[in-house]
């Protein structure tokens, strides 16, 4: 029998924005659930920090309604073999409490890859006053499904620079017993194979696993410590590919490169020698924020 396949009408469908109210409960509750106890992270008294990977919330509701639309013209079984492959977040202007924000979400790419069908969505998330706060490419791979038409892309993300290969240190990264659910809780990102073994064991895995969003937002806290001197408003660009998937509990190694160019690369691997992240990309401002000014040039 043939594979199912997506046809190119995919990226015809409509774009699908969300509003949210941000506020600080959300906000913590986010670093929280990552476990990052960085002060500026729930200071109420200055103004709560937003952790750098917090967009992930605002996105999911419509990254999830592009996913699930019917222009991709698959059925609900083929749709649920959707998992985040690639990930590639830019940070424009500050998040923070009280802002008013809606994410809109567009599909601009669908590419064969040996596994199956690439979709590649571009969210870009504004305040009330129209002003770009952050712009994600999220790539969704449908296993075992194919393409329809050769590769179409309509829009492609910014090129990464290009890095020499340098000194790297190595870091332990903790996934505690519990982790996925609560991310699931904290984020608001809910998808059962992260806390369903019953759903998890009938997608064909071993078990719930951790969000691949998760793994990158503990990974991101750990360098966000180890390499920006735990000031999270300097990250400007975190981009990775999701490789592996992550059990819990597990003590993770995170490989992290020295600066380069105010860049550095990581990557994540499991207690056994997967590799879980790979490709990853942090940028960052060269002072910190309070030097600099609010926005970002």
């Amino acid at each position: 029998m043939a594979p199912p396949r997506i046809s190119a009408a995919a990226l015809e469908q409509p774009a699908y924005a969300v509003t949210h109210t941000i506020d600080a409960r959300w906000l913590m509750a986010f670093a929280a659930g990552l476990d990052d106890h960085n002060p500026a992270l729930f200071d109420t008294r200055v103004g709560v920090t937003a952790h750098p990977l917090f967009p992930v919330s605002l996105e999911w509701p419509a990254v999830l309604a592009l996913r699930q639309g019917p222009a991709l013209g698959i059925d609900a079984a083929c749709r649920g073999r959707g998992v985040h492959a690639e990930h590639d977040l830019h940070l424009f202007r500050p998040l923070r409490a009280g802002q008013i924000v809606t994410s809109t979400a567009r599909a601009v790419a669908l590419q064969q890859r040996p596994p199956g069908a690439l979709l590649t969505t571009c969210i870009d998330t504004h305040d009330a006053a129209g002003n770009l706060l952050c712009q994600t490419w999220h790539g969704t791979l449908f296993r075992g499904v194919d393409c329809a038409q050769p590769d179409v892309i309509r829009e492609a993300p910014p090129e990464r620079p290009s890095l020499e290969t340098s000194p790297a240190r190595y870091l332990p990264l903790e996934i505690p017993l519990g982790a996925a659910h609560r991310y699931t809780e904290c984020a608001r990102i809910y998808n059962p194979i992260h806390t369903d073994i019953a759903v998890a064991e009938a997608a064909g895995l071993p078990g719930t696993i951790l969000h691949g969003t998760a793994t990158l937002g503990r990974a991101l806290s750990r360098m966000v410590g180890a390499c920006l001197d735990e000031d999270g408003s300097r990250v400007q660009r975190i981009a990775c590919r999701f490789s592996g998937t992550v059990r819990m509990p597990e003590t993770l190694v995170l490989r992290v490169s020295e600066p380069q160019d105010q860049h550095f690369t990581f990557s994540v691997w499991s207690s056994t020698g997967q590799e879980v992240l790979r490709h990853g990309l942090v940028s960052f401002a060269a002072v910190p924020q309070s030097i600099r000014g609010e926005h970002r040039e």
